[in-house]
């Protein structure tokens, strides 16, 4: 079957290291070894440096027509007075904290000072959804 395919491996151990060892730009994955208190056992914990990831998915020219890199105004009207929103960089939160107009309440102005005076001229804001669930990689 795999030479009817032309696979470049011929079983899962091999397409395991090909995918460890010959695609590029990959984030490694780590491991820490968790143990509980008054359990007699150890836990693995395999996890990515979630900012190295983000650095690796900007990076890709493939999601380049998919990334927005700056806030947008989009309208329904030729007059512009009604407003769309669809992704976070369409919404009112994106354009204030990067464009650096203040309209919010003044715990909302202080929190977008707080959050400008971190970003440097030029930047752009990369929002990031975090998640974890318990996939197992592999069966031992």
């Amino acid at each position: 079957m795999n030479q009817k395919l032309e696979l470049s491996y011929q079983n899962a151990r091999a397409l395991h290291q090909k995918i460890d060892h010959e695609l590029p730009g990959i984030t490694p994955w780590s491991c820490s070894i968790i143990r509980m208190p008054n359990i007699n056992d150890e836990f693995e914990l395999f996890m990515r440096d979630p900012v190295e990831c983000i650095q690796e998915l900007w990076a890709n020219p493939a999601y380049l027509d998919y990334l927005t890199y700056a806030p947008e105004h989009h309208f329904a009207d030729e007059g512009k007075m009604e407003r769309m929103y669809d992704e976070l960089m369409s919404g009112d939160w994106s354009w204030e904290a990067q464009v650096r107009g203040f309209h919010f309440s003044s715990f909302f102005v202080s929190v977008f000072k707080t959050l400008q005076a971190l970003l440097p001229d030029g930047a752009t804001l990369v929002p990031v959804i975090l998640s974890s669930d318990k996939t197992q990689l592999c069966q031992f």
